[in-house]
């Protein structure tokens, strides 16, 4: 059975019991948002709100851990220049990192083409808490 929740989620987490959830996937905040002379689709810039600036990329993780169970699987996506921090904390807090998986998107966000490449792929980082045998379905 699939249960999904809805509310913010750094307040929700604390109501969830300590090694009650099988995995975790998310899609936390990239902090990628700022001020630039690009204009598409009717908007200036790369700015998606303040909700996407100075996120703090770890907490929210150490806060998720005793949440999940010992062989629990989490799946992080967020933009390749901060896989290195979260694969790191991931580490710091008992996780074997396994994999960095990429999503090939097929509709990416326009950019100014003929100053920079396409970014037509997202990435997510995946892993799995120690301490019992994960579960992996093909």
């Amino acid at each position: 059975m699939i249960t999904l929740n809805f509310g913010d989620s750094l307040e929700f987490i604390n109501t969830l019991e300590d090694n009650s959830i099988d995995a975790i996937i998310t899609d936390p905040p990239y902090n990628i948002s700022r001020d630039n002379n690009f204009q598409s689709m009717g908007r200036g810039g790369i700015d998606f709100g303040e909700w996407d600036k100075e996120f703090d990329l770890s907490s929210w993780i150490e806060l998720a851990t005793p949440k999940l169970k010992k062989g629990g699987n989490i799946l992080i996506f967020n933009a390749w220049k901060n896989l290195g921090e979260i694969a790191a904390t991931l580490e710091s807090l008992g996780f074997e990192v396994k994999d960095m998986i990429r999503w090939e998107k097929s509709n990416p966000m326009p950019r100014n083409r003929d100053r920079r490449f396409i970014v037509d792929y997202e990435v997510a980082v995946w892993a799995v808490k120690k301490g019992a045998k994960w579960t992996f379905n093909r």
